[in-house]
């Protein structure tokens, strides 16, 4: 046990962990400690002891995988896009009150996969792989809820619909989902070679 100043109290670092976030709580408590007390070499010992301690604890625990850290990704990406089947069919069989119902659900979606992988955090300080995963799921967002949108309005204007601006919107929609996927399996191939030969 180690003991600090002149309280020849043990000291106790209790670690609290929430689930939900990616953080650790740290508190020291030291019975019989009065907080008030100012003796700076007593503090002084308190402060580099408490940081030896996360040091050593963040330490210990930052050994990340980049197969799991990838798979974490690529499980909130791929729940995020189970509504694209569900949303074209609609469309086909010209049902532009389901389409509209799948697309504000599909757009809920999203925002909640946007929110699930920001939490996610980067992988060892690289950052690159997760912000191309936002980018993409904020241009799938985008696709969502203007683009589709727009369509089914369209769409439900039936004859007197722009045939032009259908044509236009289906074509951004294809090419902002391939551009999208694009920069994501760049980013995916990056970040394979750079830490999975490790």
């Amino acid at each position: 046990m180690n003991f600090i100043g002149k309280t020849k109290k043990p000291i106790k670092i209790i670690i609290r962990k929430k689930p939900t976030f990616f953080f650790t709580r740290f508190i020291i408590v030291i019975p019989g400690y009065d907080s008030d007390v100012t003796d700076m070499k007593t503090q002084n010992i308190l402060k580099l002891a408490a940081t030896l301690g996360c040091i050593f604890l963040l330490a210990s625990g930052c050994k990340q995988d980049p197969v799991d850290y990838n798979n974490k990704i690529m499980e909130v990406l791929n729940s995020s896009i189970t509504d694209l089947d569900a949303l074209n069919a609609a469309m086909e069989k010209e049902d532009l009150a389901n389409a509209e119902s799948v697309r504000k659900a599909w757009e809920t979606k999203l925002v909640s996969s946007l929110d699930k992988l920001k939490g996610i955090g980067d992988f060892k300080g690289d950052a690159s792989f997760k912000n191309a995963s936002v980018q993409a799921l904020e241009t799938y967002l985008n696709i969502v809820s203007k683009d589709y949108k727009r369509l089914i309005e369209l769409r439900g204007l039936g004859d007197k619909a722009d045939g032009n601006e259908i044509n236009q919107v289906l074509n951004r929609i294809n090419q902002d989902f391939e551009k999208a996927a694009n920069t994501l399996n760049a980013a995916s191939d990056k970040f394979a070679k750079e830490y999975t030969s490790q």
